[in-house]
């Protein structure tokens, strides 16, 4: 099934599940911080600066309710006329047969993630004498990460994490693994201090020009969840 195809199917039904005052079904309410990226490796066009996280629980269970922990970096372009990367991931999860299998967290710290879907990246290769351009070659990456948030005591309570980063930031480590090579780090986000307003509309089809996301059903249902009707 296509996108244009499934997004026909799909929308009805999340305008159904989405509350009538509009919004997110899903991810509706965050923590949003600024922070900062380092990178530690130049296979994926990620640049070091300044990024905007969100944390979340994907049903937004009150309380220290376990849920799913929703991540969403928003990285500045690499280069002038490019595009930034609205990078998502939520678990703990893990993929079987390329679908996130994802399950409850019972707490903020040590949370693995993966991100919602994967990319195909392609670079030019050039040649050692004459420099030019002689071969396009597109590989598939696959992101994750790991969530290292400041000692909240036991369960997932967004107020407790809000008042945790105040004083103490978290760390979100990434991590890409090319098909058919090992996972490798890419770089780590340090976040915290007040918050900032949570009136991002992240977007997980917002690349890099030369980065596109893999979509499938399940990355469009991912998709269509997060966005709701702010489109």
């Amino acid at each position: 099934m296509n996108s244009s195809t499934f997004a026909s199917v799909v929308d009805p039904v999340i305008d159904r599940l989405t509350p009538d005052e509009g919004g997110r079904m899903l991810h509706r309410n965050g923590l949003v911080f600024a922070g900062h990226f380092v990178a530690e490796s130049s296979d994926l066009p990620i640049a070091s600066g300044p990024v905007t996280v969100r944390v979340s629980k994907a049903l937004g269970l009150p309380g220290k309710a376990p849920d799913v922990v929703g991540a969403a970096v928003r990285f500045l372009p690499e280069a002038a006329g490019d595009s930034g990367w609205d990078l998502m991931l939520g678990g703990p999860a893990r993929r079987i047969v390329r679908l996130p299998i994802v399950r409850p967290a019972i707490g903020w710290d040590r949370v693995p993630l993966t991100a919602d879907c994967e990319y195909n990246y392609g670079e030019y290769n050039y040649g050692e004498d004459d420099y030019r351009e002689y071969e396009y070659g597109e590989s598939r990456w696959r992101i994750s990460g790991e969530l290292l948030a400041p000692t909240t005591g036991t369960g997932l309570d967004t107020h407790a994490l809000a008042s945790s980063l105040f004083q103490t930031p978290a760390v979100l480590t990434l991590a890409a693994k090319r098909e058919g090579a090992p996972t490798a780090p890419i770089g780590t986000v340090e976040f915290g201090g007040a918050q900032l307003p949570d009136d991002i509309d992240f977007d997980p089809m917002r690349t890099p020009q030369r980065v596109r996301p893999v979509r499938d059903w399940w990355d469009d249902v991912c998709r269509a969840g997060y966005r709701g009707r702010n489109g």
